[in-house]
């Protein structure tokens, strides 16, 4: 935030023209770390390396002058004071106003995206083994579906951090889901079959097609693969870390109205998610992977 503050200071000073006590107005954008700062010296007064401080490597051949720029907008060199070296970036007074702005558009282009700055996600197996209790094993399962709690809990904290999801009541939520849909995690399409259904997730083929059209590379992939009701699950699920953000995925676009409740961290708001966003009702089953989940994650349905 700093940096924004900086820069919008720099755009505020733009428009200045420093005219002062000589022939020799000397104004200088100076840059440092993506920062700007306006120096403004004059032939008159004394100068100090600290004025500005970062420079052109060329610069450093200048040993005792300084580039300045003069009120016709000429580029001169002026002899300055032999004990004093200032090494700067020349900017001529027409230029430098074209060049703070580019300067100033390219340094906070470079401050986003939002997952860019979000804490890593911590989950560990123990978490979800306390959770889904038999996902210690994938013994007796299909390997090609089944991930244990140990290799769950680092795809399930990559979705959360791809989707931007921090609550721990929203993340205990999703995770639940997940677990109870999967069969704590062995399963990535229903024991029943159903055309185009599955993903950790086990939404519908519908959601399974919007949610392949929203990863660029599941959707050049599915524009061209043969047509089928499994086209979009069949790419889906082919990758853990895809396979495993279904139910981020499905909340913070399709149903994001529920994150408010969710991060209440109540029944009722869980309820809401359940049968406002999943469509289904709050099984004693469903209803106990949640107090697991919530415990597990630190914060007991309230």
């Amino acid at each position: 935030m700093t940096e924004v503050y900086i820069i919008l200071l720099c755009l505020l000073f733009l428009p200045i023209e420093a005219y002062y006590h000589s022939r020799w107005p000397i104004s200088f954008l100076c840059l440092h770390n993506c920062h700007c700062a306006w120096c403004f010296v004059y032939k008159t007064s004394p100068l100090s390396p600290s004025v500005c401080s970062i420079y052109l490597p060329r610069a450093s051949r200048l040993s005792r002058r300084i580039i300045v720029c003069s009120a016709s907008e000429s580029i001169h060199i002026q002899l300055i004071h032999t004990h004093y070296l200032l090494k700067a970036i020349p900017v001529i007074m027409v230029g430098y106003k074209i060049f703070a702005v580019a300067l100033a558009l390219c340094t906070l282009s470079l401050a986003s995206p939002i997952t860019s700055r979000q804490a890593p996600i911590s989950l560990t197996g123990a978490q979800l083994q306390a959770i889904a209790p038999h996902s210690n094993t994938c013994a007796g399962a299909d390997p090609a579906q089944c991930q244990t709690a140990d290799h769950a809990a680092g795809y399930i904290a990559q979705s959360f951090q791809t989707y931007g999801i921090t609550s721990p009541r929203e993340m205990a939520a999703l995770i639940s889901t997940i677990a109870f849909e999967s069969g704590d995690f062995k399963y990535n399409k229903p024991i029943n079959p159903t055309p185009g259904k599955g993903t950790r997730n086990m939404q519908s083929a519908a959601f399974n097609v919007k949610y392949a059209q929203s990863l660029p590379q599941i959707a050049s992939q599915l524009a061209t693969a043969p047509a089928g009701p499994d086209a979009a699950l069949n790419l889906l699920i082919a990758n853990p870390d895809i396979d495993f953000a279904s139910a981020a995925w499905f909340l913070t676009t399709q149903c994001p109205s529920a994150r408010a409740e969710l991060q209440s961290g109540t029944m009722a708001g869980y309820t809401t998610y359940i049968t406002g966003c999943l469509g289904t009702a709050v099984t004693d089953d469903r209803h106990a992977y949640a107090l697991r989940a919530y415990q597990a994650m630190g914060v007991p349905m309230q």
